[in-house]
C-alpha cells in the first residue's frame, strides 16, 4: 500500500507590484493499493459511466400560443430547430382549430409545414359554372394553398400556362413538362423576393389518389425552395397507404442543389381509426397514418424531439391529442413537463320517459280529427294522440290514448 501527499493553496496577486498573498496550505494524504498481478495480464481499467442526470420536469415549459379567432380557439406550438443559412430554413409548427376536421396529429390538428399545389372546383362566381374535381384539363381548377390561382397566359392547364394568385401576391406560377393530366409536370413558382420554390419535381412529391389513371395528379407538394444565393430547403416525402402522402423530412442549409446536414424528421403511426375521401369525379385518398414525433438535428447530434400522446374519443373512436412533450435528447430523459390538453368526448345517449301523462281535462273538439300529433310533454317529440269513440250516440265511453316512440324501436301507448 502506497501512501500519497497532496497540499493546495490559493493565492491572489496584487496588480502594479506583483506581490502575492496566500492561504494556509491544506494537506490530505490518500492510501492507494496497487493492482496485483495475474499471471502477467493486466486487468481491464474500471470505467465508470457518465450517467445523464434526470431532468427537474417543473423546470420551463413548452412554447405555444392560444388564441381564439373569429368564434374559432386556437392553439400552436412552434418546432425549435437550429438556424439555417442566411436565413433560410423551414416553418414548422403544430396548430388547433376548433372548427377543423380529423387531421394528422387527431381531431382539430394540422401540421404547418410546406406547401402545395393542388386542383379545385370550378364556382359560379370565379368561372361562370360550377364543377367539383373530375381530372378534366377543361374544367379543373388550380389553387396553392387553398387560394385560387387565375389563369394568365398560355394553353389554359397546359405546359408553359402561367397563374397568378386571385389576390395578387406578386408571384408569377409557371406550369411545366407537360398539361394539367402529365406523368411528368410539376410547376415553379418565382416569388417578389426572388425565391424560386419547385412543387412536384420528382415522382414521390405527387399525390396520386386511388381509382385514376397512373399520371393523374390531385396535388403537388412543394419540392425545393432556392433563394438568390442558391441556399437549398429540401422535402422528402414517403408513401403510406394508397392514396396517401406523408412528409417524412426537411433538409436545410444545402448549397447549389447539394443538400444540407440540418434536418427536421418526421415519424408517423397508425391511427386508430383510419379514414377515407372520394371524389365527385372518381377516385380515393386515405389517412391511415397519425405523427407521432417531430425531431430536428444538426448532422447526427439531435437538438429537439417533439412527442405526441394520443387517446382515444369515447363518442367516435378518432384520435385526440391528448400530450405533447418536448425533449432535449432522444432517450426522453432531459424533458420538459408535457403540455397536457383536456376533450369532452363522452359517448352519446339517449333516453325518453316511460310512459306519457294525459291531463283530465284535455279534449278533442267536436271539429277535431280522430287523431292529432303534438308533443304533449314538452320533451321536444312528437307524441300521437288517438280519439277511440264506441258509441255514436254515447260519449261516456270515449277513450284518449297517446303512442309514444321508444328507444327500442317500439310503438307504445298509455291511456
Amino acid at each position: 500500500m502506497d501512501t500519497h501527499d497532496f497540499s493546495v493553496s490559493a493565492c491572489s496577486v496584487m496588480p502594479g507590484d506583483g506581490q502575492a498573498f496566500c492561504s494556509d496550505a491544506v494537506t490530505e494524504s490518500f492510501e492507494v493499493t496497487p493492482p496485483q498481478a495475474n499471471d502477467g495480464e493486466t486487468a481491464d481499467a474500471l470505467v465508470i459511466p457518465l450517467g445523464i442526470p434526470d431532468h427537474d420536469e417543473t423546470a420551463g415549459f413548452m412554447a405555444g400560443n392560444a388564441g381564439v379567432a373569429g368564434g374559432t380557439a386556437t392553439y400552436s406550438i412552434p418546432i425549435a430547430m437550429a438556424p439555417g443559412r442566411r436565413g433560410m430554413q423551414p416553418s414548422v409548427w403544430l396548430n388547433y382549430s376548433s372548427h377543423a376536421g380529423n387531421g394528422i396529429a387527431g381531431m382539430g390538428w394540422s401540421l404547418s409545414a410546406g406547401s402545395a399545389i393542388h386542383r379545385c372546383s370550378a364556382t359560379v362566381a370565379q368561372d361562370g359554372f360550377a364543377r367539383g374535381v373530375t381530372f378534366d384539363v377543361n374544367t379543373d381548377r388550380l389553387c396553392l394553398d387553398g387560394q385560387r390561382l387565375v389563369h394568365i397566359s398560355g394553353p389554359h392547364n397546359g405546359s408553359n400556362s402561367v397563374y397568378r394568385t386571385e389576390i395578387d401576391s406578386f408571384n408569377k406560377v409557371t406550369m411545366k413538362g407537360g398539361d394539367i393530366n402529365g406523368a411528368s409536370t410539376w410547376f415553379e413558382v418565382k416569388t417578389k423576393s426572388g425565391m424560386t420554390l419547385k412543387y412536384g419535381n420528382g415522382n414521390g412529391s405527387r399525390l396520386k389518389p386511388i381509382g385514376r389513371v397512373a399520371n393523374e395528379t390531385l396535388s403537388w407538394m412543394i419540392r425545393d425552395e432556392i433563394d438568390l444565393h442558391t441556399n437549398l430547403i429540401r422535402y422528402h416525402y414517403t408513401a403510406g397507404a394508397p392514396g396517401e402522402l406523408l412528409l417524412n423530412k426537411i433538409s436545410y442549409t444545402g448549397h447549389a442543389g447539394s443538400e444540407g446536414d440540418r434536418e427536421v424528421r418526421f415519424e408517423y403511426e397508425n391511427r386508430l381509426k383510419p379514414s377515407f375521401a372520394h371524389m365527385p369525379g372518381g377516385g380515393q385518398t386515405a389517412s391511415t397514418q397519425r405523427l407521432e414525433t417531430v425531431k430536428t438535428f444538426v448532422g447526427n447530434n439531435i437538438v429537439r424531439a417533439y412527442h405526441l400522446g394520443y387517446i382515444a374519443s369515447n363518442a367516435s373512436g378518432r384520435s385526440l391529442l391528448e400530450t405533447v412533450k418536448v425533449c432535449a435528447d432522444n432517450t426522453e430523459r432531459i424533458c420538459l413537463a408535457p403540455t397536457t390538453f383536456a376533450w369532452e368526448h363522452e359517448a352519446p345517449s339517449f333516453s325518453q320517459p316511460d310512459h306519457v301523462t294525459i291531463s283530465n281535462g284535455m279534449q278533442l273538439g267536436p271539429n277535431d280529427k280522430a287523431s292529432r300529433s303534438w308533443d304533449y310533454d314538452g320533451d321536444g317529440i312528437r307524441e300521437l294522440m288517438v280519439h277511440f269513440r264506441h258509441d255514436v250516440a254515447d260519449h261516456s265511453d270515449d277513450e284518449r290514448k297517446i303512442y309514444s316512440y321508444y328507444s327500442d324501436g317500439l310503438l307504445k301507448w298509455e291511456a
